[in-house]
């Protein structure tokens, strides 16, 4: 019996950059992918165009993208080869702003002043965005986006997958260390049912905890 659920989108986590390899954040830092980034793209859009729902192939209609280069060059190579879709930059799509103190830092030396924000989400990092108010963004922007009838793609940072799938489950903005994703290059499907909406890590699931500011 084929599955009553209806595939909404394809969310692709940008592909991985120098500061990975570092790994320092990421954030509002607008760098470009790096040779094994430019791999990720094409092996998710290799897999984006081979997946299918319910026997069916899926027919991307419209790729929505962060501005920020990464997720740009992500979201061009998936265009390329669907046949030259026009990829419409969001600024919605931009990740967790969390503050000038974080960019480009060690994350695990930073990792205990990340987790105050994260458990203290109404609280501001300097020159940042609170996260309970980019969680409300983020919430906003996909609740329209995925009202529409049609097959999206988004091209996006991990901290907007998060943040969306804490609001499908109804809990609140979880800590990083808790929330599981998809690896850098990975696709998570979203699913309009009858309750709702339900996300699917498809390609590349992450096999350890994820965290803001990639």
């Amino acid at each position: 019996m084929p599955d009553k659920k209806k595939l909404r989108a394809l969310i692709f986590r940008h592909g991985s950059t120098v500061l990975n390899e570092k790994n320092l954040f990421r954030g509002m830092l607008d760098i470009p992918l790096d040779e094994q980034g430019i791999i990720d793209a094409h092996d998710a859009a290799d897999f984006a165009l081979k997946y299918r729902h319910n026997g069916e192939k899926v027919n991307i209609e419209r790729i929505l993208s962060s501005p920020l280069l990464r997720s740009v060059q992500t979201a061009q190579v998936l265009s390329g080869k669907i046949g030259g879709i026009a990829v419409d930059l969001r600024r919605e799509l931009f990740p967790w702003q969390m503050g000038s103190d974080f960019y480009g830092k060690d994350r695990d030396k930073l990792a205990e002043k990340l987790e105050f924000y994260v458990k203290n989400p109404n609280e501001t990092p300097e020159n940042g965005v609170c996260l309970s108010d980019f969680v409300d963004g983020v919430g906003d922007f996909f609740e329209d986006q995925l009202s529409r009838p049609c097959v999206t793609a988004f091209s996006t940072h991990t901290s907007d997958i998060i943040s969306l799938s804490d609001l499908v489950k109804g809990v609140t903005p979880s800590h990083p260390e808790k929330a599981h994703v998809v690896k850098p290059g990975g696709i998570v499907a979203v699913f309009v049912t009858e309750n709702g909406y339900e996300m699917e890590p498809i390609f590349k699931a992450e096999d350890k905890p994820a965290e803001f500011g990639s």
